[in-house]
């Protein structure tokens, strides 16, 4: 117990901010059971990224362990692709916090001089993996932790090729994350390298807007996030529609989208929007 306090105490240091020192505080004072927890171990950055409860603590998803994350990351960027002027790309879902910790992320990568694109509102991941190759970034982030209860966030990179990291950048990235302290992360924006809203988009694929990639993602072609288990029924439901009108058009969709999960984006490339809103539309009335 007396090395999970010192590993707390560590958080009352002015590289936490107030309202992060009081969370500890708190837990300190009040002898809480969920100190061990969240100081036991740090959260692990790994191949599929972090997922994880938030909170205060080196096992939480919050402010530090997301900007240490992403320090990593643009440590490993800034030292083995070449370039002028490097780019990464973030999306973010419906989850409790993930609008505020994209904005942190985004932070960070321009306090470090990347170019950030930050969409304006939540987003399909299938339209993060797009965005990086369609921008031409070197990698992308989204903010979302899939299934999990909503007291859960997580941290997903992808490389510049629109699919999630894999060797040899995986264990590269992972090795500069672990090396961080907390007291290396940049926190001060350059707000003139944050791109943020729909000029994203501008020149490009527009169906990638469209409620096609929403339809599989959690949320309706409003972009308002549906809850409940029987969601599942509609999300298969409507890929199976949309995958089944490409298919009356005369096309099928590539084998390799499916294995590198942007599946929606071929099935839109053969869709109107008419089409499209059609079978989200069917897959709203399964899931009321």
């Amino acid at each position: 117990m007396t090395e999970i306090l010192d590993k707390a105490k560590q958080w009352l240091t002015s590289t936490f901010d107030t309202e992060t020192q009081k969370e500890i505080n708190e837990l300190i004072t009040n002898n809480s059971n969920d100190l061990t927890d969240r100081f036991y171990k740090d959260m692990e950055f790994g191949t599929g990224g972090m997922r994880g409860l938030m909170g205060a603590g080196t096992n939480r998803i919050n402010k530090y362990t997301l900007g240490r994350a992403t320090q990593g990351l643009s440590n490993y960027l800034i030292e083995n692709i070449k370039k002028e002027q490097h780019s990464v790309v973030i999306a973010y879902d419906c989850r409790h916090n993930s609008k505020k910790f994209s904005k942190i992320v985004a932070d960070v990568l321009s306090a470090n001089n990347i170019k950030v694109f930050l969409f304006e509102d939540l987003r399909a991941t299938p339209e993060l993996s797009f965005a990086v190759r369609h921008l031409n970034c070197d990698a992308g982030i989204v903010l979302t932790a899939s299934h999990n209860p909503p007291e859960y966030n997580g941290y997903k990179v992808y490389w510049s090729d629109g699919g999630q990291i894999v060797p040899p950048h995986d264990s590269g990235i992972i090795k500069k994350v672990n090396s961080l302290d907390f007291s290396e992360i940049n926190f001060k924006a350059n707000e003139n390298l944050i791109e943020a809203g729909k000029a994203i988009y501008q020149g490009g694929n527009a169906k990638m807007n469209t409620p096609a990639c929403m339809a599989c993602h959690g949320v309706d072609g409003r972009g308002n996030p549906l809850s409940g288990y029987p969601i599942v029924a509609g999300q298969h439901a409507a890929y199976s529609e949309l995958r089944l009108k490409a298919f009356r058009a005369g096309e099928t969709v590539a084998n390799e989208d499916d294995v590198n999960g942007n599946i929606m984006a071929s099935v839109a490339k053969y869709l109107s929007d008419d089409d499209i809103k059609s079978a989200v539309d069917h897959m709203l009335s399964l899931v009321k």
